[in-house]
Order: structure tokens, then sequence, then C-alpha cells
């Protein structure tokens, strides 16, 4: 998959290769303050009273609340939302308390979660036709015959790089279970029968590098441009081949703190499928510099594939070569269409007033597609901590491909995910200042005009029909 991953030197984060094992289990992170003093000089602890150890005589009672809430979860698991499994299971996690079971636990009251996974439960409702394929889409987002063509497609490869013990329909479902609620590995080891929160976390990893080699075809921008073009005829961009912009991703950095970000370039497409992603570039980083060491920018500049696209024709004698529109950050380019920039906050003319509005259409699609994307795989609406944040870049493309699989087979998007996957707020990176190319201006002032003549008529016709 061409720029899936850049390699250019300034890339801040890199694939590993296939071989390469996923990362060791990360281990928790303890921070110290220096110790103050109060009044009477006495020093303070740094914990206070709501993170103190609970009384020993109170550990009993936690237990055996925590054993029935997990017991609550087992044997109801299958009829609760996945987000609430989660969150559930946070709330018992956080509880910290010791292993070992309370001798003065009831009869009646569950020590162990039994033999049956959550997975293994909802394979049984399959066999047994009961409210299954809608549970099958709660927890993976995808229908159970979906789940069946991916895995058909991913099954070999997952088999042979996972131990034996790992069955590759196990780890596929593990994997997009985590995927889409941001479930913690302990949490997905418990409800799919994996060993360890390590078992998981090497489930994880291995679907991930699988998909992004195995579903390639799945993220190509040349294989469809002509169905490309006739969506974005449908928001009067005649000839658009594609909505080019940036999205940040944040995670937690040592140096950086809570502020840490690095940058994803994509070209997406009117339903909202990724055609190009680059991900991995600092935050810092300018979108013109990202852009011109993509590989995206190098395969356009060279390669005459969008050249030996037929032109426009709208019949006014002139016609128009495929173009792509993109983030007033990035230079006007005679395949890259930028707006106008506006003088006094204005722009005056109906022909530039007209293609910055289509224009600014276009690129929320670029907005509702990343927002979208975050509110079917949730794991991505998270900061990701410091060590394992090199493989966020890697979640990321995964993503993006399972994304466009779906849209491919498609598979709704979730009702509970309508209101996060309402377009998002695009960020705003400074204005290119740069020198402009004159045959670019000369191609956006004749679509401007286009355009303007357009409104021109629909604006005549309206005033007619009154």
């Amino acid at each position: 998959m061409d720029a899936v991953v850049d390699d250019g030197s300034q890339a801040l984060f890199q694939f590993q290769s296939p071989n390469t094992p996923p990362p060791a289990a990360s281990s928790a992170i303890a921070t110290t303050t220096p110790a103050r003093s109060n009044s009477l000089g006495k020093p303070k602890t740094q914990a206070s009273k709501r993170n103190r150890k609970p009384p020993p005589r109170i550990l009993p009672i936690l237990s055996v609340a925590a054993i029935a809430g997990q017991g609550f979860i087992s044997g109801n698991g299958t009829r609760m939302l996945p987000s609430q499994i989660v969150d559930f299971q946070r709330q018992l996690d956080s509880l910290n308390l010791p292993v070992q079971i309370p001798s003065s636990i009831p009869p009646q009251m569950p020590s162990s979660f039994g033999e049956e996974s959550i997975y293994d439960r909802l394979i049984a409702f399959g066999a047994a036709g009961a409210e299954f394929d809608s549970r099958w889409f709660q927890y993976f987002r995808m229908s159970n015959p979906t789940f069946r063509k991916l895995l058909e497609l991913l099954a070999p490869s997952i088999a042979s790089r996972l131990p034996q013990s790992i069955l590759p329909d196990v780890a596929l479902a593990a994997a997009l279970y985590r995927l889409a609620h941001g479930a913690p590995y302990a949490t997905v080891a418990r409800w799919f029968g994996l060993d360890s929160p390590e078992a998981a976390r090497l489930a994880f990893f291995v679907v991930c590098q699988t998909v992004c080699e195995n579903m390639s075809m799945f993220v190509e921008f040349w294989k469809e441009v002509e169905l490309t073009q006739m969506g974005f005829r449908w928001v009067s961009l005649p000839n658009c081949c594609g909505v080019l912009g940036f999205q940040r991703f944040g995670f937690e950095n040592k140096e950086l703190g809570t502020s840490g970000s690095f940058l994803v370039q994509a070209l997406v497409d009117t339903d909202g499928r990724f055609l190009d992603i680059s991900t991995g570039w600092p935050g810092t980083m300018s979108p013109e510099s990202i852009l011109r060491e993509s590989k995206f920018f190098a395969s356009v500049q060279q390669s005459d594939e969008l050249r030996t696209v037929p032109a426009y024709d709208p019949g006014n004698g002139v016609l128009f070569r495929p173009y792509i529109i993109g983030d007033p950050s990035l230079p006007l380019l005679p395949w890259l269409l930028t707006p106008f920039i506006a003088i006094d906050d204005e722009v005056t003319n109906l022909g530039e007033k007209e293609f910055n509005a289509q224009h600014s259409r276009g690129m929320a699609l670029h907005s509702t597609a990343f927002a979208r994307l975050r509110a079917r795989w949730q794991l991505l609406r998270m900061k990701w901590r410091d060590d394992e944040v090199e493989f966020l870049p890697f979640v990321i493309v995964m993503a993006c491909v399972l994304h466009n699989f779906l849209i491919n087979a498609k598979e709704p998007f979730p009702e509970e995910c309508q209101e996060l996957g309402a377009s998002q707020q695009r960020e705003q990176f400074p204005v290119y200042k740069g020198v402009v190319d004159e045959r670019a201006r000369w191609i956006r002032d004749k679509l401007a005009h286009h355009l303007g003549r357009a409104c021109f008529g629909r604006m005549q016709v309206a005033s007619f029909e009154r």
C-alpha cells in the first residue's frame, strides 16, 4: 500500500518489519514529587486520603463486592452493551484489590468466571439463532458474515505469527473488540479466553500488522478514480478526485507531557473512504513539508496516471483536468487546488465566493471521515502512553483500512456512534504564503468562473420561480 507510512528522514514513527515482535508488555508508570511540610513541620505524604489503602477489615468486604461485580458481568455480559462492560470492568480494576478470595464469601457468591468467554457465548447465540447478529455488530462493528470474510483474508497470516494456543478467529475478535471500544488488555484477555494481558497485546499487534500487509487493496487512490469523480460531481466539484487534509493525534510523552502529537495526512472521497494515508509525522512539522516529503506527492508528481484520466468538458470550451482540493496550508498546484484567500475578510467575486463555498463543503467531508473513524474505532479517541506510542500510526492505518472494508461491505454506521461521528471542527493550520504556481492560479480561476456562472443560473431560476 503506497504511502501508508512514509520512510522519510523526518517521520517520527515507522512500522516495524513483519517479523519484529510487538513491544514488551507495558509497565505501570510511577511518579514521585518532593514531600511538603505542614504547619507543624511534619512532612506530608504524597497520597491523599482517597488514595490510601483501605483498613484491613474493609478488604474482605470490598473483595466480596468485586467478585460479585465480576460474577455479574460474567453472567450478564452478552446482555450488556460492550461500552458498559468496559466501563464496569475499569471501575472494578481500579479497586486494585488482592487476588485472594476471602474465606467468608457466602456459598451462593460466584468465585470465578467459568470457562466460557464472551466470544464463545456469541457463537453459541448464533447456533441458537437468538439475537445473534445485532450483538455481533455491537461488539465488533460488523455482522458475522462480514467478520467471516475478513477472517478468510487474514487467518493464514495471523496463524503463522501466533502460538497455537491463540486461534486466528479469537485473535481477530479480540483485536476488533479492543479497537472498537478501547478496552484494556486485561479486559480483552478476560473476555476472550486469553491467558494474560500480554497474550491479548500480542494478538492485537499481530492483527494490526496483518491487516496492513494483507489488505492494501482497500486503500488505493488510483483504483477507482472515475467513481470518485462521480461522487464529487454531486457536490459541484467537477472532475475532483479527492480531499487532502490533516488530522492530529495526541499522546503522552515524558518530555512533552500530555501535549505530544503527530499528524496524519489523508486523502478521502465523498463516501468517507481513505484513498491514501501517510502517518507518523511530528506535530510541529508544517503541512506543506509533510506533503512534499510524502510518497503521495512523489507519486502524483512523477506519475502520468492522473493526466490520463479524462478531462471534464462543461460545454464552454474549457476542459478541466483531474484535480484534488486541499487545505489552505498547502501550496496551490495544477493538480491541488486551495481556496481563494480573502482580503480584509471578504471575497467579492461571485465565482471566487462559490468556489470557496464548494471547497469548504469538500473539506468538511475530510473532517467527517475522521470523526466517523474515531467514533467507530474508539481506541483512536484515547491518548496513548509513551511506551506504546510508536505503534499508534500502525493502529491508525489498520483502522482506516477496516473503515474502508466496512464501507465496501455496506455495513451500517453504528447507531450509538452517530453523535460522535458528526463532523468535527477542522484544525486551522497557518495559511500557505509561498510562491504561487501561475498555471495553477489560471486553472482555479477558470473553475471559479464556471462555478460562478452555474450559481448565477440557479439564482435566476429561483427568482423566476418566485
